[in-house]
């Protein structure tokens, strides 16, 4: 989506703020100035993908860069901005056919070998693509008042005492936290859409209807969010669960006061 230059490199400041062609597809995209660029280090330019590069993405969002996703489900490229000749293929093909088209078109400088740091999944122990989708979060720093106030307020005491700095570090510092995953089980995201994609969330199914019906006039079917919940949320969720009918035992109280019990999804 752009090309970065450090905003200090003398050999491209001149340059900032104009279009560039990209060779093999001959879409034009920017160049813009972002410290992210290391001068340094090849030719001091680094190529932008917001969608596909945790850093990128930064950078994406502090210079407003589109988040065009290239990549399908099964890690092939695909959409609209992939040339025709490139689609349907995997990256690792993909990257020797545009070596080999700027080859031919007398386009490609230098190739060096470079070792660097490259993700790979643990189980599969093939290179993890990075692919922007859509996610469920939690407003996590709103929560973090709370649970910062019982302590303040010594309803919840830490042992051993020393541990209260590392606690509010963590809690004045938290960010958003993603709460869905892709799997097969797990506690479902209370959330369902309507024919048009609109989504509603609800406490109960039967309330999410209910605000569909108002939306569209009459009953209408809604599809269940199929996303689950994380491993962490849903231990929160897991003795209220699986020990219902005792949330009026005062040992149950005592050691897990919630309001969590009475009618639930």
């Amino acid at each position: 989506m752009a090309v970065a230059v450090h905003p200090e490199d003398e050999k491209y400041k001149n340059l900032i703020g104009q279009k560039i062609i990209i060779p093999v597809s001959g879409r034009r995209i920017p160049i813009i100035a972002d410290h992210h660029s290391d001068p340094e280090k090849g030719t001091g330019a680094v190529k932008i993908t917001p969608a596909h590069d945790f850093n990128d993405f930064e950078v994406g969002q502090r210079h407003d860069l589109p988040l065009y996703v290239i990549l399908d489900v099964h890690n092939k490229l695909s959409g609209e901005f992939v040339p025709e000749d490139y689609q349907g293929l995997s990256c690792d093909v993909a990257r020797k056919k545009i070596v080999d088209a700027l080859n031919e078109t007398e386009q490609l400088v230098k190739v060096e070998t470079l070792t660097h740091s490259v993700p790979h999944g643990d189980r599969s122990d093939l290179v993890i693509e990075p692919r922007l989708t859509d996610q469920w979060y939690v407003d996590a720093k709103t929560l973090a008042q709370k649970a910062m106030q019982v302590v303040r307020d010594k309803k919840t005491v830490f042992v051993p005492e020393n541990w209260l700095n590392v606690y509010f570090e963590w809690m004045e510092n938290i960010q958003p936290w993603c709460v869905s995953r892709q799997l097969w089980w797990g506690h479902e995201i209370p959330a369902w859409y309507g024919p048009d994609g609109d989504v509603f969330v609800a406490e109960h199914k039967k309330d999410a209807l209910r605000e569909a019906k108002e939306k569209y006039g009459k009953d209408v079917d809604l599809k269940p969010e199929t996303d689950v919940l994380d491993t962490w949320f849903s231990s929160g969720l897991w003795p209220i669960v699986t020990l219902d009918g005792f949330e009026n035992d005062p040992v149950f109280q005592k050691a897990l006061p919630n309001q969590c019990f009475g009618d639930r999804v």
